[in-house]
Order: structure tokens, then sequence, then C-alpha cells
């Protein structure tokens, strides 16, 4: 609904130019909040959301009659793809002044016209729980549509060989519901026959700290797989519970979940699972999301009230509504919907899931209000069960287009899709969630990584640790998102260390794959060899000590000390020499939080010259004709490196802390670099300066 305030305020108010305040007394503000204001509801939620002291203050300051958000309109251009709909933007006032001030988030909603040929459901239509006869309704209504009517959807059905190792046997339709048992069953137990009655369906769920609810072991294993799971053990799991009614309602006989079907606490069992992620969830009908439980005990299922779900309605009246919407039912959907109500789901932080949600074919997300779906030709709730408006469909449409493509690759979709980009946005996705045990950094992320392998074969290479052998020295420059936040685990007691340093897998945090360096290239790492960079391996005929895990480098190393940039986030390398008195200065990138003051090593990746730029006061290039082999001519050098430290089992062995960069240094600052290589020419350029001069060092990267 909407409250009076904002419905004077923004529909009637016939504001033009400056923006208009939003509500500018606390008590008004919250008896909207109380009431269910689509607006208000939104705009007080970003306030709860900010820390205690600073939502305190943003109180404090509407309590003093401030304005904190305000509100501007306007009419969206149609699209051959987009309905007409009308923008209204919330945008916050600054709390506190100059560089120190914060902002609230902005909200964007859009109010969209009633479509007479297809109306969206009303508050009273909608079902006031999410296992409602409505709610299952519209469920089969998805799966039909899609069954029959998306041929992008249609996949070859499961056989034999690409069916889970086990599945849960719900039992025929006609058989009594709940069971007092559902056993577990092998595979090659069914006939190849019948597809459709080879159906599963799988269960995306969080495990919560501390399982204590039912789980397949190597003691239960032979009596759950001859009479099966007893029906109080499934249930000590709401989310199995639940998801078992699910997959009943929807008439599929069989459904995959981990901790029931692959054997806890059992290595072997589960080195030989783990692959097969992949084909268990590509193969499945359709997999069940328990989108808003955190743990086992949260069920998917919600009470509900319908007005929090169906679009609210406004009708413009001529005389009283502003004219762009006066004569016309519009109905009013956040923005931020997709991304709030599901993304940021307590599931959709799990690592696991990413795959997960990568690979199905269909997703039925329970979430807190209502029920979405997603398939590789349409993304759905039940406000908008016909398909998401292209206002609300960006990011679920990437997603799809993506799943269709992990779903079936294939050489001709090849030359459509963009790899790098996918690649590079599925590894920051992934590794902005988070998984319960790091040593399952690489397994959770194996199947999607396995598909782009098969399908890019000889372009990229082999995939090893997260990265690929193709081009492997430039991925090397990887970068995590937030030191602050992100940790390097280290081996537990009896255990090796299970990433090595130079892999993004071995952070515990989010991470930004490295971009293609630059084509004016005149230095690039290379191996012990003289060749590119490559995964080593032991050669046990001439008894290397090497690890499988180690990168032979070829390269300048250098030393600086860090230091963090006056007045600024940023971390820089002072680069010096004890016979000079100048100092450069490069910019460093930490993997986690470092010790500035301290004396680090770096090694240098890259670095490529090109001349100089003119530039104007404000910093814009300034285009000229230029002669490269003019003697006058003054070139700058930028370059990339990692910044790392001695380590590992053997001398010569080094771990990686972070990135260094340096662009466009002059000459004088880059004869400075090349000292604190040890590099003692003092010619002009890049002369002598290569991996294989005298002063370069073969290393261990580990």
């Amino acid at each position: 609904m909407i409250c009076n305030f904002c419905r004077k305020a923004i529909f009637e108010s016939q504001v033009s130019g400056p923006r208009g305040c939003h509500h500018q007394r606390l008590n008004d503000f919250e008896e909207s909040v109380l009431e269910g204001c689509v607006f208000c509801t939104r705009l007080m939620g970003n306030i709860k959301s900010q820390r205690s002291q600073s939502e305190k203050k943003w109180l404090e300051k509407l309590n003093a009659g401030e304005c904190i958000y305000r509100w501007g309109l306007r009419q969206m251009a149609r699209t051959s793809e987009s309905q007409e709909s009308i923008i209204i933007n919330f945008r916050s006032t600054p709390l506190g002044a100059d560089r120190k001030a914060t902002y609230l988030p902005d909200e964007i909603f859009y109010l969209m016209p009633e479509q007479e040929s297809s109306p969206l459901p009303l508050p009273e239509q909608m079902g006031k729980a999410t296992d409602s006869g409505q709610s299952l309704g519209q469920v089969k209504q998805w799966i039909k549509t899609c069954v029959n009517g998306h041929p992008d959807c249609q996949r070859k059905g499961p056989n034999t060989k690409t069916l889970p190792k086990r599945l849960l046997d719900l039992g025929a339709e006609s058989s009594a519901w709940p069971p007092e048992h559902v056993r577990i069953i092998a595979s090659k137990e069914l006939s190849s026959a019948d597809q459709v009655h080879r159906r599963y369906v799988t269960l995306s769920h969080c495990w919560g700290p501390n399982p204590t609810f039912a789980q397949l072991n190597q003691d239960n294993l032979e009596t759950w797989m001859t009479t099966g799971i007893p029906w109080t053990d499934c249930c000590s799991n709401k989310n199995f519970e639940e998801a078992l009614q699910v997959a009943r309602n929807l008439g599929i006989r069989y459904i995959w979940i981990d901790s029931l079907c692959i054997i806890q606490h059992n290595a072997e069992d589960w080195e030989e699972e783990a692959p097969m992620m992949r084909d268990i969830y590509r193969n499945s009908f359709c997999n069940i999301a328990a989108s808003d439980s955190a743990d086992g005990y949260g069920g998917l299922f919600r009470s509900r009230n319908g007005t929090s779900v169906a679009a609210p309605v406004y009708s413009g009246q001529v005389g009283t509504s502003i004219p762009l919407l006066a004569g016309r039912t519009w109905r009013i959907v956040s923005g931020s919907m997709w991304r709030r109500e599901l993304l940021e789901q307590p599931l959709y932080k799990r690592g696991w899931v990413f795959q997960e949600r990568m690979l199905a074919p269909r997703i039925l997300h329970f979430c807190k209000e209502q029920v979405f779906w997603d398939c590789a030709t349409t993304s759905a709730c039940e406000t908008f069960p016909a398909g998401l408006p292209t206002q609300l469909d960006g990011t679920a449409r990437i997603d799809r287009r993506w799943r269709a493509w992990l779903g079936a690759p294939s050489p001709e979709a090849r030359q459509n899709m963009n790899i790098d980009t996918f690649w590079s946005s599925a590894v920051s996705a992934y590794t902005g969630n988070e998984l319960t045990f790091h040593k399952d950094k690489l397994s959770a992320i194996y199947g999607v990584g396995n598909i782009v392998a098969e399908a890019m074969q000889e372009g990229w290479g082999d995939w090893v640790a997260g990265l690929w052998s193709t081009r492997l020295e430039n991925q090397l420059a990887w970068t995590v998102i937030d030191p602050a936040e992100a940790t390097r685990p280290k081996s537990q007691a009896g255990e090796s260390l299970t990433f090595p340093s130079w892999s993004w897998t071995s952070i515990k945090g989010q991470v930004r794959t490295a971009q293609i360096w630059a084509p004016l290239t005149i230095y690039t790492a290379e191996n012990h060899a003289g060749e590119s960079v490559a995964f080593a391996k032991i050669d046990e005929t001439k008894g290397n000590l090497v690890s499988p895990d180690a990168l032979a480098l070829r390269c300048h190393v250098g030393n600086g000390t860090l230091k963090q940039q006056q007045g600024h986030d940023r971390f820089i390398l002072e680069v010096g020499c004890a016979n000079t008195s100048h100092d450069s200065f490069i910019q460093v990138f930490p993997d986690t939080i470092l010790t500035t003051g301290t004396s680090f090593q770096f090694l240098i990746l890259f670095v490529s010259k090109e001349p100089a730029k003119l530039r104007t006061a404000d910093g814009r290039e300034i285009l000229r004709a230029i002669d490269e082999d003019d003697p006058a001519t003054e070139f700058t050098y930028s370059g990339l490196g990692l910044l790392i430290e001695e380590g590992g089992f053997k001398p010569g062995c080094y771990e990686r802390l972070g990135v260094i960069k340096f662009s466009e240094l002059n000459e004088q600052d880059w004869q400075q670099v090349r000292r604190a290589c040890n590099e003692q020419s003092d010619g002009k350029g890049c002369d002598g300066f290569t991996p294989r001069s005298a002063s370069a060092k073969s290393i261990w990267l580990v």
C-alpha cells in the first residue's frame, strides 16, 4: 500500500524542478512503516541496516525535522523489449560534511501500467503461505510451461551413467504420505527405459553450524538402503522434510540431498562424489532451494501477508494526480526486488550454492515471502508469475544466459559468448560467498570450471588451482577486493597446505581476476628454461623436491617499504636506494592486512613501454604525432608484479602477499625500480633488462 503522505507528496504534489522531500518527522515515518507503505518500509529498512551508531545519527537527523531522502519522478524511455514505466528515485541527503559525509543507499521504484491482457495478482489472490494451494498451483504452471514451451530448456534425459550414485526414493504416488521410511536406493537399480520416471530433484540448503540432523554414515548405510530412513529422522532437518513434501506434490519420486546421499566422514566416497556435482545438478529435473534458511531448522515454507507480495496498486485520478499518472492504473515495484528478496538470502552466501544455481536446469527458490522461479528461458516470482519485467530482469537475464550455456555448451554457442567475462564474474561472485571448509574451495566450483575447460578446449589449456595454463603469468595478478576482510587460511595440524599462495583459491575473501596485460609488453617473466610460465610437475628421475603446486619463475626481484598513502586508503611500496636521494612509488594491492613500515620483496611479471602522454592541467590527454625513433622522445613505463616473501620448504621459494602495479613511470622513476631489482645498468629504457639477464633470479612461487 501507499501511505497518505507519499500519495500526496509524490503522486499529487505537482512538484517540478528540485526533488521533493520524503518524511521529515520520525513519528509520521514510523506510522507509515507500520501501515505497510511500500516506499517508507524500504527506506526505513535502509536506515535500520546501518550500524547501530550510524542508525542512531540518521534517526536523530530525522527527528530534528531534517530531510534524509529526496525523491524524483521521471518517465522511462520505452524500448522494443520493455513496456512503458515511470521511475521514482529516492536519493539520500548527506550525513556529515565534505569527504567524511555518509549516505544511505539509493532506492528505485518502477510504476508500470496495469495490463488488461495479463493483470498481476492482487493481495487476496495470494495464498497465506508459500506452501498454499495458490503457490503450488503457480509452481506447477511454471514447470508445465517450461517443459512444454521452452526449447532452450529441453535437455537430454539423464541416463544410467549420469544419475547420482544414490537417490532417495519417495515411493509411488499411490503410497501413503508421509511414509514410515524413505529408502536410499542405488541409481543402478533404475531402469533406463522410462526417462520421465527417472526424473529426480535436488535440494540446495545451508547446513548451519554444528549440525545435529540425520546424516548418512558408514554405520547406517546398510539399514537406510534396505529398510530406509525413519521419517522422524527425515524430519530432524526441516529443509529435508519440506523438500520431500515439494517433490511429492510435484509428482517426482526421487530426490538427491547431499548429506543423505553421500557417506559423511568417508574420504573415499567424498572423493568419488565431489567431481560428480556437475552432473548431479545439471542432469536433475529441478533444484529446490531453501533460500531463506540459514541452517537445517528454518524449512522452506513461510507464512505471509498477501499485501507484502502483490505489487501495490495506484489509480491515477484526473484532477488530483500529476498528469503523467492521471486516468490510469499503475503497479509499483522495487527495483532491488530480485537482489534483496532472492540473492541476499542466507542460502546464496554459501559457496557451494553458486555452482548449484548455475548448473541446475530449473530452480524453485523458497524465499521469505514468495517463491521465485528460474530456468534457462524465464525468471519469475509470484508477484510477476509470467516473468520479470525488463526493468527488473538485468541480473537474472545474465544468469539465465550463462545457465543455458553451461547446461549444453556447444561450439556454436561459444562463438556468441564472452567466456572471459563469464569466468571473471563467476570467480568474483563465487569467492564472495562463504565455505564451511576452506579445503572445498576448488571442489565447490569444479563443475563450472570443468565445463568451461571442456568448452574452451585448446583455447585456455589446463585448469589447475583455479587458473588456466594459457597466459598463466598474466593470471597470477588477481587481486583481493577487500584485504581487511580477507584471510589466507593455513594448514591444520596433520594437513598439508591446501592451496598454493599464487592461486586465488588460497584466499578466504572475494577476488577479482586479472585483466589481460597491455600489448606493448617489453618484459615478461619466464620459467627457468626461458619459456612461458607453466604449471610445474615433480621429476622423480632427477630427484627434484619441488611441489607440483610450485611455479618456476625467472624474473627480477626487488625490495621496498610498504606505506599507506597519506589521506587515502591506498598502499604504496617506496622503492629507494642508498646511493640516490630519489624514491619511486609502486601501488600495492595486498591480499590481507600487512604491517606498514615493513620491508617487502616484489617480483616483476610484465613491463610495457609507451611514449609519454601530454596532458592538460585537468588531466586530459593531448593527442599528438610521435616519432618513437627520435632521441628526444620521452617514454613512460607501466608494469605488474607480485608482493612476495620467502617461505616454503627450501631456499628460493616465495609466497605471494599481494599485487604491485606501476603506471606511467618516467625515466628517472623507472631507473630507480631497476636499481631496486639489482639491475646495475644506467642505460635508458629497458636495454639489458630481461628475465635472462644476470640480475634476474630463478625462484619458486609456492
